[in-house]
């Protein structure tokens, strides 16, 4: 290549060079934002975020724990009424056959108190207050 064509190319990527230069600075100056709208847009995109991630959490917990949960209640109801029906009818045997009145004053007043349904414990004496 001879250095008059050598100056051509050259002057024809020179020239290309500031036109892209003069567009890339166009497109910046239509892209530039002040400090405020920066702040607003940063705003909003956390708000967006957070909302996002609520939104998450709430079909989570609706279509997965709610569901869960709930069948974990009934099972445990279910266990809580078999078991008082059982003593229920335990001491209606007890009552029925004379077993001692001892035996079954202390099996009413655990009846009575609940214990074992959600505790899943029974009373000592000392929390009789004997």
């Amino acid at each position: 290549m001879d250095p008059e064509q050598a100056t051509q190319v050259k002057n024809h990527f020179t020239e290309r060079f500031k036109e892209l230069k003069e567009a890339y600075d166009n497109l910046m100056d239509t892209l530039q934002i002040d400090i405020a709208t920066l702040g607003w847009l940063l705003f909003a995109a956390a708000g967006a975020s957070s909302l996002m991630t609520l939104v998450v959490l709430g079909l989570i917990g609706h279509f997965y724990l709610g569901p869960k949960i709930e069948r974990k209640v009934d099972r445990r109801l279910e266990d809580g009424a078999n078991q008082l029906e059982e003593r229920l009818r335990k001491r209606f045997v007890d009552l029925l056959t004379g077993r001692s009145r001892d035996v079954i004053r202390n099996s009413a007043r655990d009846l009575a108190r609940g214990m074992g349904l959600i505790g899943n414990r029974r009373p000592d004496e000392d929390d009789l207050g004997e």
